[in-house]
């Protein structure tokens, strides 16, 4: 079994990774539901939200590279239940049943860990250090460093946050778009009887990043209905398995 040092940082715009960072030990044998609650706690959290893990092996500071770059991750908590016959992955990693050490990691790599899929807290766990532990039934997390102060959970739990006030329904303008990309792909393959034209594309001030990612055929006019490419299919059935959907 080995032991890991991490070092685990919130990407901006939460805070800047040089100002707030933790060092933390931690044995091969913890597994990611486990690894979610020991930063849940690190992070002096206290309501529970949606989390998912990243294994993206190199640095993907934003959500858009994790969406479309990173072809590693811990299914949704709470997705696992899903049959598994509904998706194909080749990988699918069970955050109850999945060990670290299963991961074959390597130094320098990174994870990263988003918690609350509203507040979008996004953090980035860089691989800092691997080494073989002699224990191989040990559970081990040992803070090594910290840096910075903790911030509060939700903005208005402190003053110093007091001008921009915790409000529910606001996400990151990067996210929303994402998902926005996202609605509009399931309702392209949606009811056939009220079909989704490239003027919808268009209206919604979607359609050219569309086309550049290649998720839709060309279309020769606004009225022209849209279908997905095979790519579009898969990166729908990938970001459904992702969300539980």
């Amino acid at each position: 079994m080995n032991t890991y040092r991490l070092k685990i940082s919130l990407v901006e715009p939460h805070y800047p990774i040089n100002e707030l960072h933790r060092i933390f030990e931690v044995s091969g044998n913890i597994r990611f539901d486990e690894l979610h609650q020991e930063i849940f706690r690190l992070f002096e959290r206290h309501d529970e939200h949606l989390w998912q893990f990243f294994i993206s092996r190199g640095k993907m500071d934003s959500f858009n590279k994790l969406f479309n770059d990173c072809h590693e991750h811990v299914l949704l908590n709470g997705s696992w239940q899903l049959d598994d016959d509904l998706f194909v992955s080749e990988n699918k990693i069970y955050p109850t049943s999945t060990m670290l050490d299963e991961l074959n990691l390597a130094e320098k790599e990174y994870i990263y860990y988003w918690f609350d899929f509203g507040d979008d807290w996004l953090h980035r766990i860089r691989i800092e250090k691997i080494t073989q532990s002699d224990d191989a039934d040990s559970y081990r997390f040992t803070v090594i460093k910290a840096v910075g102060e903790m911030p509060p959970q939700y903005a208005d739990e402190s003053d110093e946050f007091a001008d921009t006030p915790f409000d529910p329904n606001n996400i990151s303008p990067e996210l929303d778009f994402e998902l926005s990309l996202l609605s509009a792909m399931m309702l392209i393959v949606g009811d056939p009887t009220n079909p989704t034209r490239f003027g919808d594309l268009v209206e919604a001030g979607i359609a050219d990043e569309m086309l550049k990612r290649e998720l839709i055929k060309p279309c020769v006019s606004l009225t022209h209905r849209v279908q997905l490419t095979a790519k579009g299919e898969s990166e729908l059935v990938r970001a459904m398995e992702m969300l539980g959907i």
